[in-house]
């Protein structure tokens, strides 16, 4: 985890690691004081980015695992906003003013260079260009050559979601059917051609689109947040977006400080969103919410106490909060009074154990059932591999042939099953197996328990 922190003096980047804490580089206090430092990660590598006005000039700074490097902004104009792109190597888009006219000048700048790419018309003055923070903006690059940028944008009275390309033979703008406030956005691209973006409603709801850089004006907005939900609204910026692996997954944060996170997907009828955690601090910067690894996605806030968190979840997150759903409706619907004894269910479909309910405890409908038992099939079924016996709490390693286990996965050595239970589970009554052992090469991605369950039969 890389963080940034603004001191009276200088701000310092700080590496956060199984080490502890590392300084990788110091900077100098740059205006606006107001804009975000940028963090961006991917393909495994992280980089930092910052613009602003210092005592040498205008100058884009980049920190990375290489090192620091400082590109001067000099000769580009009047420098007005910095938009980094998700990429491996550093690299962001510079949008400048060109001679008071009402345009942007879009410039590529990476720590070797600079590419021009063409320019745009804006309809708001430089002035109020300068005073935007960089969140209301978002770009990301195509894969082709070209760039798309995002923004509010517009004629007095007629303001709305812009998507731009630059940097092929032609420049585009296009305006999106969607109705989003002036407000922080973000922009994810997906497979060719695909991307989405997602931002605040003018009722502070939280709104994705996903659309076809072709054809923009066909897409069709949707509101992601529930009933009567606020996103927050610090400077920074929230919601935000990522592409993972095969869907558009967006998250954000409540106004209450809860985190909150859904599927992007056009053929849902209405989107399933699931809690993340809470008591996020609403006035940090949040736009790098978001981490994406093979099959898992990260999200990474701070608290009301300035603290990092980070949770990871599988990237399904519907099917994942369907299945969810559908053990907290199992384990209701057999009135048990302990509910770890339903972890996994009756249908042994889950085995991502969230703090809370994901989807607000609702039933399922008829509608849903049967998406709910397909989402089960969607995710590995896999034992815990408790780590002792139950009544007399003798370990039980993942290796170890000594372990019994009941349908509900009771787990107690085999010497308790044949002395003490005779064959019979004291919680359900069921009859117990070997526990099988898991491969190595298995037990390394998905480890084994460290909870211990220690409720001796009869007290004893």
């Amino acid at each position: 985890m890389v963080v940034s922190r603004r001191y009276p003096t200088a701000t310092v980047v700080t590496r956060i690691g199984g080490r502890g804490e590392e300084e990788v580089a110091l900077l100098p206090n740059m205006a606006p004081t107001d804009v975000a430092p940028s963090l961006i990660l991917a393909d495994g590598r992280w980089w930092f980015s910052r613009m602003g006005l210092h005592d040498a000039g205008t100058s884009v700074f980049f920190v990375s695992g290489a090192g620091r490097s400082e590109r001067s902004l000099d000769g580009y104009g009047d420098p007005l906003v910095w938009l980094p792109v998700r990429s491996g190597e550093p690299r962001g888009l510079l949008l400048s003013a060109v001679n008071e006219q009402p345009a942007l000048r879009v410039t590529e700048i990476t720590p070797s260079g600079a590419r021009a790419l063409g320019a745009f018309t804006w309809w708001q003055e430089s002035s109020q260009i300068a005073r935007r923070h960089d969140s209301r903006w978002s770009a990301e690059a195509l894969g082709d050559g070209r760039f798309v940028i995002a923004a509010i944008d517009g004629p007095p009275g007629e303001t709305g979601l812009h998507v731009r390309t630059v940097g092929g033979e032609t420049t585009s703008d296009a305006v999106v059917p969607c109705k989003l406030a002036d407000q922080p956005i973000d922009l994810a691209v997906g497979p060719p051609g695909r991307l989405a973006v997602v931002g605040l409603s003018e009722k502070g709801e939280v709104v994705g689109v996903i659309l076809d850089i072709d054809h923009p004006a066909s897409a069709k907005c949707r509101v992601l947040s529930s009933s009567g939900e606020v996103g927050a609204t610090p400077g920074y910026g929230t919601p935000t977006v990522v592409w993972a692996s095969d869907r558009f997954i967006a998250a954000w944060v409540r106004d209450d400080g809860a985190v909150r996170a859904s599927e992007l997907d056009e053929r849902q009828s209405s989107p399933v969103i699931v809690d993340v955690g809470t008591e996020a601090h609403v006035g940090r910067p949040l736009r790098q919410l978001l981490q994406v690894g093979t099959d898992s996605v990260t999200f990474t806030w701070r608290d009301i106490s300035g603290d990092l968190v980070t949770r990871e979840l599988p990237n399904k997150l519907t099917a994942y909060a369907l299945a969810t759903e559908l053990r907290n409706v199992v384990c209701a619907a057999l009135a048990d009074d302990e509910p770890r004894r339903c972890r996994l269910s009756v249908l042994g479909c889950l085995h991502h154990p969230m703090k809370r309910s994901l989807t607000d405890n609702r039933q399922p409908t008829t509608d849903n059932r049967a998406a709910q038992a397909r989402a089960c099939d969607t995710i590995a079924r896999m034992l815990e591999l408790r780590p002792s016996c139950e009544h007399c709490n003798t370990p039980l390693p993942p290796e170890s042939a000594d372990a019994r286990i009941c349908s509900f996965e009771c787990t107690f050595c085999a010497s308790c099953v044949r002395d003490v239970l005779h064959d019979v589970c004291p919680n359900c009554g069921g009859d117990f197996v070997p526990r099988p052992i898991r491969p190595a090469n298995a037990l390394a991605k998905y480890p084994a328990t460290t909870r211990v369950t220690h409720k001796p039969v009869n007290g004893r």
